[in-house]
C-alpha cells in the first residue's frame, strides 16, 4: 500500500505542471518526496498562495520526466494507492506518462471520510466531499509538515485512513435533546420502535414552540459532531 499526493501549478492536468511529488507506505517510510521545476511555466501566483511553493524554490530542480520511471515503478509495485482526491493527482500523473492503475488497486479517502461524516447533497444524491483539513482536524490530528505540501498531505492522509478503518465497526449512535437514538432506531421502554427523526421533531416542537430545526449529535466511536437540520417535516404531516 503506498499513499501520494502531488502539488501543481493549477487545476489542469493538460495545461499545468507538476511542483511536488511525495510517496510513503502504509507504515509512513518516505518512499519518494521531490520538488520539480515547470518545463513551460514560469509563474503560478494562485496555487502558490496555497500550497507555498514558489518559482524560486524550484529554480534548480529537475523537471518531472527526470523521476518519472522511479515514480511509475513505485506506484506499478503497490498493491493499493490510496490519497486524498486522489483521481486528481493520477489525472495529473497519467498526463505525464505514468501508466494507469486498476480502478480496483485505488482508494480515494476524500470519498471514505465523505460518506464517514455524513453530510448529504440532495442535488447530487451523495455525499459532500471534505477538505484535507477537516478530516484531520476532525481526528485531531497534529500535522508534521505544513498542510499543502504533499509530504504533508500524504501523512495526514494515512493518519485519517487508519482513523476510518478502525472506525468501520465502531458503536454509532445519535443524541437529540435527551433522546438517545442507536443503529438509526430510538427503543421506547415498551420495546417499539420509533423513527428517531419523527421523535426528535416532536421533541424539538414541544420544548421549542415550533422550532423545525433538529440539533442531532452524532457519535462515531470516540468521535462526535453537530448535525443541523433545518426545516425538518414529518412524513405524517
Amino acid at each position: 500500500m503506498i499513499i501520494l499526493d502531488i502539488e501543481t501549478t493549477g487545476f489542469s492536468n493538460t495545461d499545468d505542471e507538476i511542483l511536488q511529488v511525495s510517496i510513503i507506505d502504509g507504515n509512513n517510510t518516505v518512499l519518494f518526496n521531490e520538488y520539480m521545476k515547470p518545463t513551460h511555466t514560469e509563474r503560478w501566483d494562485n496555487a502558490e498562495a496555497i500550497n507555498g511553493i514558489s518559482p524560486v524554490m524550484v529554480k534548480d530542480e529537475k523537471p518531472f520526466e527526470f523521476y518519472k520511471e522511479k515514480i511509475n515503478e513505485i506506484i506499478k509495485g503497490a498493491d493499493l494507492v490510496l490519497g486524498y482526491n486522489v483521481i486528481f493527482d493520477l489525472g495529473f500523473l497519467y498526463e505525464n506518462g505514468i501508466e494507469r492503475v486498476a480502478d480496483d488497486r485505488v482508494v480515494d479517502v476524500m470519498l471514505m471520510f465523505a460518506k464517514y461524516y455524513g453530510d448529504w447533497n440532495e442535488y447530487h444524491c451523495d455525499y459532500i466531499w471534505k477538505k484535507l483539513i477537516c478530516a484531520s482536524e476532525h481526528f485531531n490530528y497534529e500535522w508534521e509538515e505544513n498542510a499543502h505540501n504533499s509530504l504533508g498531505d500524504v501523512k495526514a492522509t494515512l493518519f485519517v485512513y487508519n482513523k476510518l478503518i478502525e472506525l468501520q465497526n465502531a458503536k454509532v449512535y445519535y443524541e437529540v435533546g435527551e433522546l438517545k437514538f442507536e443503529n438509526g432506531n430510538r427503543v421506547t421502554k415498551d420495546g417499539k420502535n420509533i423513527d428517531e427523526w419523527e421523535e426528535a421533531y416532536l421533541y424539538y416542537r414541544n420544548k421549542r414552540g415550533g422550532d423545525k430545526t433538529i440539533i442531532v449529535i452524532k457519535h462515531i466511536g470516540e468521535y462526535k459532531r453537530e448535525i443541523w437540520i433545518k426545516d425538518y417535516k414529518p412524513s405524517y404531516l
